[in-house]
């Protein structure tokens, strides 16, 4: 009896044994193939990835910008600040533009007698018949700017010595103004002169009076615009020689030679002053015989008498 108990639990674990060899088997078998079908897809998935290959295009564009970056490494750095100064510049612009919708001008209508105000940018007032005939001092000037304001009693005490002189303060501060489309400012204020027929003369000194006052009186002194024939034969008494240029102030901003002209006259107004340049009216300068625009004729105080 014992002995058919023992044979029998011997046969027991002789199956239970051979039942867990094979499962184990089996499962070897199924990681096996679960392996090898993974294997079978990477490579397959590493076989079109190489075979995929970048348009030629794409290649020649990333070398082109490659080369150039390494080449050109400052150039690129200096490229990149200057868009974003520039941009940063159009925001604080566009920003101030938006804030200051209704100009603010900086000489309110009748404080200042003599003088004008523009505070829209305009220049509608440089009429080429008033360039003929006058003279302008323009102070540009942004209301929001500290320095424009305190120049405010130096251009008005100006105005008042020179009276000879017109004088208007423009904003010039809207990128979109007619103003800063003309004079392009990047610093406030900004003392142009404009004399007739010639075009501007901008002032880079010191914004005090005394300076200013220098500038107004030095800048014009070249040549002296007469307006009829008596000023005219003043000069040819006083003065042995005298130059006249024929220019039609009244033709325009830029009359060829008048720029020479005037170089000529500063130059020997301040060497000597002995023969004084002349620009009469073109009108009335028919005595004097400027037969065409361009004409200089020197004349002597004996042809005159």
């Amino acid at each position: 009896m014992e002995e058919k108990s023992a044979t029998a639990n011997n046969d027991s674990d002789t199956s239970t044994s051979t039942c867990s060899s094979q499962l184990e088997t089996q499962s070897k078998k199924l990681q096996s193939s679960y392996l090898d079908s993974t294997c079978n897809d990477l490579e397959v998935s590493q076989n079109h990835f190489d075979s995929a290959k970048p348009s030629s295009f794409f290649i020649r564009f990333h070398g082109a910008i490659s080369m150039f970056y390494s080449k050109n490494k400052e150039l690129v750095v200096v490229l990149c600040l200057s868009a974003l100064w520039f941009l940063s510049n159009i925001t604080i612009l566009r920003s101030k533009e938006v804030r200051y919708q209704q100009y603010r001008p900086l000489f309110p209508a009748g404080e200042h007698l003599a003088l004008a105000d523009h505070p829209d940018g305009s220049l509608g007032f440089l009429h080429p018949l008033n360039r003929s005939r006058q003279d302008y001092l323009l102070m540009l000037y942004a209301p929001w700017d500290a320095e424009s304001v305190q120049a405010k009693p130096t251009f008005s005490s100006l105005a008042l010595l020179n009276p000879q002189l017109t004088f208007a303060a423009v904003a010039c501060w809207n990128v979109s103004s007619e103003c800063w489309q003309r004079f392009r400012t990047v610093r406030f204020p900004a003392f142009v002169l404009l004399l007739p027929g010639l075009s501007e003369v901008a002032y880079s000194g010191p914004l005090d009076l005394t300076h200013l006052q220098r500038f107004l009186t030095e800048a014009p002194l070249g040549y002296r615009t007469v307006r009829s024939d008596a000023e005219l034969l003043k000069f040819t008494q006083l003065y042995d020689n005298v130059l006249i240029g024929c220019y039609n102030l009244s033709a325009g901003p830029a009359i060829p030679g008048l720029h020479q002209f005037y170089a000529a006259s500063v130059h020997a107004f301040d060497m000597f002053a002995s023969v004084p340049f002349l620009l009469p009216e073109f009108d009335t300068s028919d005595k004097f015989q400027c037969g065409h625009n361009g004409q200089i004729i020197l004349l002597r105080s004996e042809d005159v008498a």
